[in-house]
């Protein structure tokens, strides 16, 4: 087969810079592995900011990744650290999720992410701007984000500190504190 290479390149952002390569092993004319490594550089803080099927957050964030793209598999593998913003489960759009990527398919999905909490990294929940619990959650040791298409499990494993926070009911604020 044949190799094709993306070198190692920066690339200057606004807030960040950026590093990337990309490897793409071929089988005949068709990718067989693509596998792209990327992440900021010198692990410096650039603004975050994203709202997807699943996650919304803004903040500033650092991170290095590994993606393997394969016919039947796609990996992420990496670690990140998360600070001075809110991010949200949208626990609320679960069921659109799986409804929309429930469907049979021949290409599985795994994914293992350290995340690291800094002391600013305001959790909400059930969703971004609907809060009806907010709470700051640092970490002491990353969180552990796990996707496995296989074995059809998603968890988050680790310890996070609550530092006081917010519970809004029925028109009334309660303040948790530390």
């Amino acid at each position: 087969g044949t190799t094709v290479e993306a070198p190692y390149t920066i690339l200057n952002g606004p807030s960040t810079n950026i590093w990337a390569s990309c490897k793409m092993e071929m089988l005949h004319w068709i990718p067989n592995e693509i596998i792209i490594q990327c992440g900021t550089l010198d692990k410096k803080m650039g603004i975050l900011k994203t709202d997807n099927i699943l996650f919304e957050a803004e903040g500033l964030a650092s991170a290095a990744a590994t993606i393997t793209i394969t016919p039947t598999n796609i990996t992420i593998e990496g670690e990140g650290t998360f600070n001075e913003g809110f991010f949200a489960f949208k626990v609320l759009e679960m069921d659109k999720f799986n409804k929309r990527f429930s469907a049979p398919s021949d290409t599985t999905f795994d994914m293992k992410l350290n995340l690291t909490l800094g002391q600013t990294a305001e959790f909400r929940w059930p969703s971004a701007n609907s809060s009806l619990f907010k709470t700051y959650l640092p970490t002491m040791t990353p969180l552990t984000v796990t996707v496995d298409s296989e074995g059809e499990s998603f968890s988050i494993k680790g310890d996070a500190k609550m530092r006081g926070g917010e519970i809004f009911y029925l028109k009334h604020n309660f303040y948790i504190r530390e």
